[in-house]
C-alpha cells in the first residue's frame, strides 16, 4: 500500500479485527513464517467473504507495502471507496485485466506483498477449485516468494452466531517457496503446472474435506 493510504488501511485492519473478535475465535498457526521483507505473494483459499478481513488481520505486513486483489464487484459504494484508499487492487473477472496485472507487478517489484486467491473466485462448495494461472504468472515474472495459507471454519461463523456460539476460524500458514527457475520463456502449460503446485501447497494445510480438486494431497499434520 502506498504511504498516503496507510491511515485507511490501519482503520480497515482495526475494524476487521474488532468485528472478528466479536463474531468468532481466531486460531492461527505459523504466522512467524511470513517473510519480513522482499516480494511476497500470499496465496489463500477462498470460500467466504470473511476471507478478506481474516487476511487483513492475520498478515503481519498489512498495512504496509502491501495490497490485496479483490473482484471488481467490491468496488462500489462506501466500502469500495475505503478499499480503494486502502490500496486494494480491483480485478475484472472473465477477461484479461491488464491494468490490475500491471499494478500487481509494480507492488511485487517494489518488494511489497500481495494477497491473492489463486482459484480466481469463491468456491461455492467450500472445497478447493482448480487453480488459475494468474498467480503463477505473477510469481514467475517477479521472482516473489509464495506463502500458502489455508483458512477454514469461516463459513460456519454466522450459522453458529444464530445459536449464540462463536465458531473458530482456523488459519494455517505454510512454508514460503519459490517457483522453479527456467531459462526459457514460460509456457501456458508450465503455468498450469505451477498453478497446481501452488494449490497443492494450500491443500496440504487444509483438512481433507476442504481439498476438493486436490483431494489426493497429503496434509502436513
Amino acid at each position: 500500500m502506498r504511504s498516503d493510504m496507510n491511515f485507511f488501511a490501519l482503520m480497515l485492519r482495526w475494524f476487521s479485527k474488532a468485528v472478528l473478535t466479536i463474531i468468532a475465535r481466531m486460531e492461527v498457526e505459523g504466522i512467524e513464517r511470513f517473510p519480513e521483507k522482499g516480494p511476497v505473494i500470499v496465496a489463500v483459499n477462498h470460500i467466504h467473504w470473511l476471507d478478506v478481513p481474516v487476511s487483513i488481520v492475520v498478515v503481519p505486513r498489512l498495512p504496509g507495502p502491501a495490497s490485496l486483489l479483490a473482484a471488481e464487484k467490491w468496488h462500489k459504494g462506501f466500502l469500495g471507496w475505503i478499499l480503494e484508499r486502502s490500496g486494494v487492487v480491483f480485478v475484472r473477472r472473465g477477461e484479461p485485466d491488464r491494468k490490475a496485472l500491471r499494478r500487481a507487478m509494480e507492488i511485487l517489484r517494489a518488494g511489497g506483498l500481495l494477497g491473492v486467491a489463486p482459484e480466481g473466485t469463491r468456491s461455492k462448495t467450500g472445497a478447493l477449485q482448480r487453480g488459475k494461472a494468474g498467480t503463477a504468472y505473477l510469481a514467475y515474472k517477479t521472482g516473489a516468494a509464495i506463502v500458502p495459507v489455508g483458512i477454514w471454519g469461516q463459513e460456519k461463523v454466522f450459522p453458529a452466531l444464530r445459536k449464540l456460539r462463536r465458531e473458530a476460524i482456523h488459519v494455517k500458514v505454510g512454508v514460503p517457496f519459490t517457483l522453479p527457475e527456467s531459462g526459457a520463456k514460460v509456457s501456458s502449460k508450465d503455468l498450469d503446472v505451477y498453478a497446481d503446485m501452488i494449490m497443492e501447497k494450500i491443500a496440504s494445510l487444509l483438512p481433507p474435506e476442504y481439498r476438493g480438486e486436490y483431494g489426493k494431497t497429503k496434509g502436513i499434520g
